[in-house]
């Protein structure tokens, strides 16, 4: 069985969709057993650098050795992804490379890699020899994307040949460059009107986003389309069929795109020669904003299956608000996952899981956590996993059958990644504008109550060591206590205190004591096993609760702590090695005593070693 990583750059929903369109059903019909894993991130220009960091960080947690393929499409609106000194894009461009295994490249040419993309240079040069031929125009604005965006520059470079072939260069002032959205549209135009006083014949945008804010700021100034001035966009959006007048475009042929994806990494995994460069043909659209007779208003109107649904995201939509409110009380990550399953039916997948960092509060801005764990996973209908530990995509994600598709988001706050959930079987969530919506939901909610449970954990916790405090104690150890006590399970409690405190502090001061209780309470971190409760009781008193009653378990533990000690780099910049002193009980249930007495008891024989000790000395 093959597995294949696609990894998309920072494109829209439609887009999502669109280009994943022709990937999915040729793995559902392939002879072969293939696997799909779309890993999508969507750093944004103008976001900030933190989260923009934070998305780009689902790229860190595949291991692309153990993929068999790669489809790479890193050109997005934030193409150059330079975050924090780094360029995280050439990272992963490097990391695909050096996986040593076959890659095609979609829409961006890549050194030295199969490129498969659409054909944006005869597509704008035939739109303007529409525009120039049949409508005789040669006055024109160009209000296009980024200017250093791969595909914005191909289709300028298809405009300023088409201008050169015919004669009509110069028109360079006439560029205005800025993203791919429709506050270009409005800015671009608005900024040129207010430059040149009067308007062009027609105004060639670089895509429909950008087309319909033209219209929209001409609209406002009183400026009729296409009796004023004419519009043309790119990418054939749903909408620019919709509005009024019918916004004239260019039809990629995305499905197309994917095809020729899949066909060239098959002819790579059978050692067969493929092209350098493979080019998809494109269709114009000819509406009514550049001109052209517009079609009859009825054959624009909503299709029923359209119609439909919208009518289901509406409802969607409503579930969306319902889970908004729901996860707003949630305290626990237990709560998290109790009301998320309670929706997830609705995402129409056949599965979805949410991993997170095993330690939310280890933060590493560079990758994910070694040490993840599965809250739950979600598949046909049931729950069939929660809380297990995972360390890497395989084989947890891993259908040995084939045909199957993963989509990967990134749960992070804000550039440190915290998590990623999961949807297997993304057909129909894909298509969804909600999409993002939902991942923003469920990301809120985790780092709402990642920071309730810190906050509440700042208060039961002493600063110094980060061990329990008195409250903690109360709070924390006492109900394991009442637990082990009801079940008739013995523990062990042992009282732990530094020797000579008062010594160092009267003679060398208080920041040499602090120092001293720091690098005991450091050794003593280091010694105990997990599981186990440490509570800072006064200044250099500490309580260790164990789970256990084995008695040279026990004192092999307390000489650990000495040792570890003596190792402390800390201890160098003391005058002397500091020493502890322990005593140790070992509860009997049936007693039925409180722990406060049986802290008492370790307290009373710890002093008697104390004093053991100053009568040797």
């Amino acid at each position: 069985m093959k597995k294949i990583a696609f990894i998309m750059d920072a494109v829209s929903r439609q887009y999502l969709y669109l280009r994943a369109s022709g990937i999915l059903p040729t793995i559902e019909t392939s002879a072969e057993k293939i696997n799909l894993y779309m890993f999508r991130g969507r750093a944004a220009e103008g976001r900030r650098d933190e989260y923009n960091m934070g998305e780009y960080s689902i790229y860190t947690l595949p291991e692309l050795k153990d993929f068999d393929g790669i489809i790479l499409n890193v050109h997005g609106n934030y193409s150059d992804g330079r975050l924090k000194g780094g360029n995280i894009i050439e990272n992963i461009i490097d990391n695909a490379l050096a996986a040593n295994i076959p890659i095609v490249s979609m829409s961006t040419k890549l050194e030295g890699v199969p490129f498969v993309g659409i054909d944006n240079h005869s597509s704008m040069y035939n739109m303007m020899q529409h525009l120039h031929k049949v409508h005789s125009y040669s006055k024109f604005w160009f209000i296009m994307g980024k200017k250093d965006n791969y595909e914005n520059g191909v289709r300028e470079a298809g405009i300023m040949d088409y201008l050169r072939d015919v004669g009509l260069e110069g028109q360079n002032e006439f560029f205005y460059n800025g993203s791919y959205s429709s506050f270009c549209g409005e800015d671009g135009f608005l900024k040129l009107y207010k430059k040149y006083g009067k308007l062009p014949e027609v105004i060639v945008c670089a895509n429909d986003m950008i087309a319909l804010g033209v219209c929209k700021a001409a609209k406002k100034k009183g400026i009729r389309v296409p009796e004023d001035v004419c519009v043309t966009g790119y990418d054939n959006y749903e909408f620019a069929g919709y509005h009024t007048p019918g916004i004239t475009t260019v039809r990629q042929n995305w499905h197309e795109l994917g095809v020729k994806c899949m066909e060239i990494l098959k002819k790579q995994w059978n050692n067969e020669k493929v092209h350098k460069e493979t080019y998809v043909k494109t269709d114009i659209i000819y509406r009514g904003s550049c001109g052209c007779k517009e079609d009859d208003i009825l054959s624009r109107m909503i299709p029923a299956a359209r119609l439909y649904s919208r009518v289901e995201m509406d409802e969607f939509d409503n579930n969306i608000e319902w889970l908004e409110q729901d996860m707003s009380v949630c305290k626990t990550f237990d709560d998290i996952v109790e009301i998320f399953l309670k929706d997830v039916a609705c995402l129409g997948c056949r599965g979805v899981y949410l991993a997170m960092n095993e330690n939310l509060n280890e933060r590493n801005a560079a990758k994910f956590s070694d040490r993840m764990k599965l809250l739950f996973a979600w598949e046909s209908g049931r729950l069939v996993e929660k809380n297990k530990p995972i360390n890497g995509i395989f084989p947890a994600f891993d259908d040995g059958e084939g045909r199957e598709n993963y989509l990967f988001f990134p749960i992070h706050f804000d550039e440190y990644p915290a998590g990623y959930i999961v949807f297997r079987g993304a057909e129909y969530v894909i298509r969804n504008p909600h999409l993002i919506r939902i991942v923003g939901v469920l990301s809120e909610a985790i780092g709402r109550c990642h920071t309730m449970n810190n906050i509440e954990l700042l208060s039961i916790t002493d600063a110094m060591t980060g061990f329990y405090n008195r409250l903690g104690y109360q709070q924390i150890v006492q109900p394991f206590y009442d637990v082990c006590c009801k079940e008739g399970h013995n523990i062990t409690v042992l009282f732990v205190d530094m020797d000579r405190l008062k010594f160092l502090n009267d003679n060398y001061g208080h920041e040499m004591g602090d120092l001293a209780i720091s690098s005991v309470a450091k050794a003593i971190k280091q010694s105990v096993s997990e599981g186990t409760y440490v509570v800072r009781m006064g200044g250099d008193e500490f309580l260790i609760v164990l789970d256990s009653t084995d008695r040279e378990y026990i004192n092999r533990l307390i000489n650990m702590i000495g040792r570890a000690i003596n190792e402390m780099k800390e201890v160098k910049r003391l005058p002397y090695v500091p020493t502890v002193s322990a005593g140790y009980v070992i509860t009997n249930m049936s007693d039925n005593f409180t722990l406060d007495r049986y802290v008492k008891e370790a307290d009373d024989l710890m002093y008697q070693i104390k004093g053991e000790k100053r009568r040797k000395l």
